[in-house]
């Protein structure tokens, strides 16, 4: 008897437990693979707290979600945002169809900058990734961003807008830009190879930036 009563006790409570927000109802697809299925999401201080069915649980906010899917925001691996986030870091058109996390520089990049790059990006008042992404913060975006550094980035910060094998001495500067994006927080080198100056980069010096 004392164990079943425990037992109820400790149910009850869990039922009851408040959150922040609940979401309610949805159907649930949790990104997994596995089957969807009707359930409630409870939030607690910005972090997922439980999910399933939730009972009597209650919350400050309360979401009906009846009818609609609830998921994990997506993700746009290949996204072209880099000055629009600066102009308006609401990012509507993004968060309005569930992408959360937006993934930069594909080809080009916004860093670095240096030279005839930075008189043509006038509203950039940055030069590296630290620059870059210290402006986002200070001024707010809706959405998680990371980038990669951009081949074609490197490649016209200093061979310029042109073909031709670089010297030794510019593989070394692109060697160096590269690592230094990295440090900054760079996800990686990414490479656009359909037109130029992308397609002027030969595979040797693509290795080795």
């Amino acid at each position: 008897m004392k164990l079943l009563l425990l037992s109820v006790v400790v149910c009850s409570l869990t039922l009851g437990q408040s959150y922040d927000v609940l979401i309610r109802g949805g159907r649930l697809v949790d990104g997994t693979g596995n089957a969807s299925f009707t359930g409630d999401v409870a939030i607690q201080d910005g972090r997922i707290a439980r999910i399933g069915t939730l009972g009597n649980a209650t919350a400050k906010r309360v979401i009906d979600a009846k009818g609609l899917v609830v998921s994990p925001g997506f993700i746009d691996i290949h996204n072209h945002s880099d000055y629009t986030l600066i102009t308006d870091g609401n990012a509507q058109s993004m968060i309005r169809q569930g992408v959360t996390s937006m993934i930069l520089g594909e080809g080009g990049s916004a860093a670095p900058l240096g030279g005839k790059q930075q008189e043509l990006n006038t509203e950039a008042d940055w030069t590296d990734f630290d620059g870059y992404f210290s402006r986002l913060l200070k001024q707010g975006v809706s959405t998680n961003v990371g980038s990669y550094v951009g081949s074609s980035q490197i490649w016209t910060y200093v061979h310029g807008e042109r073909a031709g094998p670089p010297t030794p001495e510019e593989l070394n500067q692109m060697q160096a830009l590269v690592r230094q994006a990295m440090q900054q927080g760079a996800l990686g080198v990414a490479s656009s190879l359909s037109g130029p100056p992308g397609s002027w980069i030969d595979t040797n010096t693509l290795v080795a930036m």
